[in-house]
């Protein structure tokens, strides 16, 4: 199976993308899903968050507060760099699990994640595939996402410029028209990767 992965910048359309490979036929797996699970309550590396962080980053129920916890991190880049080294690897192994679980059958198997070149989880793909955004579109997306400017900025600060990830990337899909046209260029690519 050929592992795909899958970036963009924040709001760029990443998990409308996943999910039009998903109907063609592709095994998916979103990495922010990965860390969900990894987050959850008493799990190794909630623990080793809580410890660090303090109660502060408890919500209800004492669930990871997620919110309050990417703001502990996005304003400071040694917590951030501790967050990585907590979940980076737990991320790493699901995704080869995963990949093990399909074994040897044909297809794709697409893994959306954000940082895919910043982090290196690039090079244990098969190929990547950078999703691109003009920025008046952009603008939309992180209007329909309900996000300050200020948080995408942080958000952006962390991530390569899409122009770098597009350079880096093995195929470029561009989500600069509607929905149906980003979907034929994900059926195109499908049909190119199978």
């Amino acid at each position: 199976m050929l592992m795909v992965g899958l970036t963009g910048s924040a709001c760029s359309g990443k998990s409308t993308v996943l999910k039009f490979f998903r109907e063609c036929g592709a095994k998916t797996l979103n990495s922010d899903q990965i860390t969900r699970e990894l987050v959850k309550l008493k799990r190794p590396a909630y623990v080793k968050i809580v410890r660090h962080f303090g109660e502060d980053v408890k919500g209800p129920g004492g669930r990871l507060d997620r919110k309050r916890l990417r703001m502990k991190v996005l304003e400071n880049p040694r917590e951030l760099r501790f967050l990585e080294k907590v979940l980076h690897p737990g991320v790493r192994r699901e995704i080869l699990k995963q990949k093990k679980k399909f074994g040897k059958k044909k297809g794709l198997f697409v893994v959306e994640v954000p940082l895919l070149f910043e982090t290196g989880l690039h090079r244990m793909m098969d190929t990547n595939v950078c999703l691109t955004v003009p920025q008046r579109k952009h603008k939309r997306l992180v209007v329909k996402h309900h996000l300050k400017p200020g948080d995408v900025k942080k958000f952006s600060l962390r991530q390569w410029p899409q122009d770098k990830k597009a350079k880096f990337a093995d195929h470029v899909v561009r989500n600069h028209q509607s929905l149906k046209a980003l979907k034929g260029q994900v059926k195109l690519l499908y049909r190119q990767l199978r």
